[in-house]
């Protein structure tokens, strides 16, 4: 990716795709420009530069996803919903600020694309739970949000606000999604990260 700014000020951003022999290069010069190139085949050979899975391509950012079947492009950029880093996952309503309590449904992005009601993962989130394990007394969320959200691993930062002013506490929540739907485990650990 190549950022230029030229004497107007304007902010351009180019892809350059190269093969490992630098022998061919395709440049592109937005994310529209990808899309067009994906459509027309233009990309092909450079799949692996792309998070490519099950017939899809994660665009850089990860919000648009390239469906290579039916040469559709599925936009999250307008959406509540987040895509885990490694393209495989889409968290339903994980990019709002803050993430609401109660049932949380990760899908694969197969089962996202096809719009059905699979989870590939599905608990529940309790903010007076965590507070009660942290001995946090507060009057509530103030902020929560994903951290880190990848394949086996999701990462969330919790804000209590105190009940009179500033804040009561706050926390990281692991979440290990290695060992599948019936063995989750959620560690709280303050790692700063926010």
């Amino acid at each position: 990716e190549l950022k230029n700014t030229d004497a107007s000020g304007e902010n351009r951003t180019g892809y350059i795709f190269l093969s490992k022999d630098l022998a061919t290069s395709v440049i592109v010069g937005d994310r529209d420009s990808i899309l067009e190139s994906l459509s027309n085949g233009e990309l092909d050979g450079f799949e692996e530069l792309l998070i490519v899975n099950e017939g899809s391509a994660i665009l850089p950012g990860n919000t648009h996803i390239f469906d290579y079947e039916n040469k559709a492009t599925h936009d999250l950029s307008g959406t509540k919903d987040e895509m885990s880093r490694d393209g495989k996952y889409v968290w339903l309503d994980g990019n709002e600020e803050s993430l609401s309590e109660g049932s949380q449904q990760l899908q694969k992005i197969e089962d996202y694309l096809e719009e059905n009601d699979t989870y590939h993962v599905e608990f529940q989130l309790d903010y007076d739970k965590i507070a009660d394990q942290l001995q946090i007394d507060s009057a509530g969320v103030d902020t929560s949000r994903i951290v880190y959200f990848n394949e086996g691993l999701v990462i969330l930062y919790v804000r209590y606000d105190s009940a009179i002013t500033g804040t009561a506490g706050t926390t990281n929540v692991i979440i290990d999604l290695d060992d599948g739907q019936e063995n989750l485990t959620f560690y709280l650990v303050d790692l700063g990260m926010q």
